[in-house]
């Protein structure tokens, strides 16, 4: 006959918790040195090691801001290109017009599903359309960059910028 040892189940617990909580401290060392040459914002203590920002993201909603507010306070502070933190995860936000068209246009860097879902359909509803910057298709964002190309070609728009200065 199999008995539980109630003592057994409580060292079993405490090894599993043990164990996972190293792999997670593991895992964010190793996300955070490889973006640790990205200026940001640091984190501060034992809590901000595990929780990142979280800390600068609730003030910010206390004193009645929202986080765009944060993050162009923080560009100003760091620059066209930072990170922040946030639990294991990293964001990294550029205003950097080389880096936008080299991520955008020339590596075409696929839109994660995970950023998609949450931050593109904030209330079950598509927030920014599906314009070239927020396509989620690859293949849709092909067929229209080629479908404008043509217009914002420097023959063009000198024409309609010559045409709009009265």
């Amino acid at each position: 006959m199999f008995r539980i040892n109630l003592e057994n189940v409580i060292k079993f617990c405490c090894y599993s918790f043990t164990t996972c909580w190293v792999a997670y401290t593991i895992n964010i060392v190793y996300v955070r040195r490889k973006f640790q040459h990205i200026p940001g914002p640091k984190t501060n203590g034992f809590l901000g090691f595990y929780l990142g920002n979280v800390r600068e993201i609730v003030q910010v909603i206390r004193r009645n801001q929202i986080l765009p507010d944060l993050l162009t306070e923080w560009h100003d502070k760091y620059g066209p290109i930072f990170k922040f933190q946030m639990f294991n995860l990293i964001f990294v936000f550029t205003s950097d017009r080389d880096a936008i068209k080299e991520i955008l246009i020339i590596k075409n860097y696929p839109k994660t599903q995970f950023l998609m879902s949450r931050v593109m359909f904030p209330f079950n509803e598509r927030y920014l359309g599906f314009g070239l910057v927020t396509d989620p298709d690859n293949e849709s964002w092909r067929r229209r960059r080629s479908f404008f190309n043509p217009g914002f070609h420097r023959k063009y728009l000198f024409i309609i910028f010559s045409k709009l200065r009265l």
